[in-house]
């Protein structure tokens, strides 16, 4: 009788495993995409065990080729900080990316990385929120490839592209003044 019910439970997970990859593939083509059911590439499955940000093709405010590389240092850490010029918390919340940008620059470089094909959108988002650290533009596709859920994130890495802290969506401005904050003797608390 026990080996009957083994055998049960056996046929009952491998059952349910069925069921559920059969409801991902078919939500996958309710919403017209396989992503739910397709395997991450290699570099994903990098930043995803090393923990390292792996370098995407960034773009200055001219259209010219600018290697993420160019901006870590061993001194002091990095922060990407991603966005989309049409995210209105993004644009809400520069401000205090700015002032925490001036106010910790020997301590902690800031680069923005915003998410979109149109040099003139990152311009005109850069002039209206104020931003005077280095900003980048990322073709959104190499953004979506690293799986960031929701803008603003945050990445602050060291001079081998380590990921020291990360920080996204609702809350993320707040964790990155912390984490800035912990590593300077600046006052944040007024952000």
């Amino acid at each position: 009788m026990r080996e009957i019910t083994r055998l049960t439970r056996i046929l009952l997970v491998g059952v349910v495993a069925a069921c559920g990859f059969l409801v991902a593939r078919q939500a996958g083509a309710w919403f017209g995409s396989s992503e739910l059911v397709s395997r991450p590439n290699i570099q994903d499955m990098m930043f995803q065990v090393t923990n390292v940000l792996p370098p995407m093709q960034t773009y200055d405010d001219a259209g010219n080729a600018e290697p993420m590389r160019e901006f870590l240092s061993d001194s002091a850490p990095t922060v990407f900080a991603f966005f989309s010029t049409g995210c209105s918390k993004c644009y809400a919340e520069a401000g205090v990316w700015e002032q925490l940008a001036s106010e910790s620059q020997r301590r902690v470089r800031f680069v923005g990385l915003a998410a979109t094909s149109s040099v003139e959108e990152m311009k005109a988002f850069v002039a209206h929120a104020g931003i005077s650290f280095p900003v980048l533009r990322v073709d959104p596709a190499a953004v979506k490839s690293l799986r960031i859920p929701v803008y603003p994130s945050f990445y602050a890495v060291d001079g081998h592209s380590h990921v020291l802290f990360r920080a996204t969506g609702d809350g993320g401005t707040e964790d990155l003044v912390s984490w800035v904050g912990s590593r300077s003797s600046v006052d944040h608390s007024n952000l």
